[in-house]
């Protein structure tokens, strides 16, 4: 890409009023303009010129445009710059680009000639990111680092960019710690962009560079003389972290019915007999694997190994169907012993435990002849009055 400048001065002794001056230009056969990036400067203002609808984009060709500001005189300068690509220059032997324009003024033509060696600068940059999920690279980008659990789904994106000023052909992102190999089909044009993706997860604490490559092309696709190969890299990578933690939810309900109707409430009041049945609920409320999963209720003399690899987010229930015997509230506490997707230890992590209350009230009946109400057998005397 490359940004054009044309400059034009008043050298006499007198103002030119806007629309006095034209101002017309030819672009070389081997570039094409970069809309709407015309700017027209001068001391009494800036402003952007769009297409003048000629049949082209470009503003400056066939008639061209007047002065958008008054002229000041004796050396009242206007400035217009614009943006042009090199479409494909291979038979320009001479090495440059031509433009030919000119100012008019009255009867007064003044021809005008840009000048540009093509010392081509191709560049490219990639962007290596990651995010977690797996969304067919919707989120991209993400961070240069993301954390999580092992088997935490992730999304690694890969972001080229030509920074250059040539096209590029054979764009291919390169990542060996992650085993990815892509190519971009067709050319990539100055300032733009592609995005690649990868969706995987995390498996072990990993980080690499992703390298992208490139060739120097012009815009039908043929390698530019003397140019090789461009080249970029940028790293990105994952850690894994763990979060472990349990909890436990006892409750308990009048009746036995196979625990069918866990959970039940914090407490139950009833008679000497009544029966009832208490509820476990063991939830995974961590990001690992949870073994050795115990529940310990002394109390009731409840002691349960659960025989299970319980996931992340999975929940157990253990009943127990008792008697209400006496006025009862205890603990019931649960552990368990964070481990990975494999079922190995992780480093640095105790057991984990929780613990909830919830018991029963016995009710006591009412004495044999105490109480305040009378039953059959019991009497009252009453005396009887006569009035005469």
């Amino acid at each position: 890409m490359r940004r054009y400048t044309i400059q034009v001065a008043n050298v006499g002794n007198a103002d030119v009023a806007a629309g006095g001056v034209i101002i017309a230009d030819t672009l070389d056969d081997h570039v094409s303009y970069v809309p709407d990036t015309l700017v027209y400067s001068s001391p009494d203002g800036t402003k952007s010129v769009a297409d003048d609808s000629s049949g082209t984009k470009y503003p400056l060709d066939g008639d061209g445009i007047t002065n958008q500001y008054v002229f000041k005189r004796r050396g009242g300068t206007h400035e217009l710059s614009f943006e042009v690509i090199i479409d494909d220059a291979k038979d320009c032997m001479k090495k440059q680009i031509v433009n030919n324009g000119r100012v008019s003024f009255g009867n007064t033509n003044i021809p005008f000639t840009l000048t540009t060696p093509l010392n081509f600068k191709a560049r490219v940059k990639i962007e290596k990111t990651v995010y977690k999920g797996h969304d067919n690279r919707a989120s991209c980008n993400g961070g240069e680092l993301e954390t999580g659990p092992q088997g935490e789904p992730v999304t690694y994106c890969f972001e080229v960019t030509n920074t250059g000023d040539t096209y590029l052909k054979n764009v291919k992102v390169q990542d060996q710690t992650l085993n990815f190999l892509e190519n971009s089909n067709g050319l990539l044009a100055p300032g733009a962009t592609t995005t690649m993706a990868m969706e995987e997860a995390i498996e072990v604490d990993l980080e690499g560079d992703a390298e992208v490559t490139g060739e120097p092309a012009f815009k039908d696709g043929q390698q530019i003389p003397g140019l090789g190969p461009v080249t970029d890299k940028d790293p990105a990578g994952v850690k894994i972290t763990y979060a472990a933690s349990i909890q436990i939810e006892k409750t308990v309900y009048p009746g036995h019915d196979n625990k069918a109707s866990c959970s039940g409430g914090e407490k139950v009041t009833g008679p000497q007999g009544q029966r009832v049945t208490y509820c476990f609920e063991v939830t995974n409320t961590g990001d690992t694997y949870l073994n050795n999963v115990k529940i310990k209720d002394p109390e009731l003399g409840l002691q349960k190994s659960l025989n299970i690899s319980l996931a992340p987010g999975e929940t157990v229930i253990v009943g127990l169907e008792d008697t209400i015997q006496e006025t009862v509230h205890s603990d019931a506490v649960v552990t368990g012993k964070p481990v990975d997707g494999k079922g190995d230890a992780i480093p640095g992590f105790g057991k984990v435990t929780d613990q909830d209350t919830a018991g029963v009230d016995l009710t006591v009946p009412e004495e044999e002849n105490g109480g305040n109400s009378p039953r059959l057998g019991d009497y009252e005397e009453e005396e009887e009055w006569l009035c005469v």
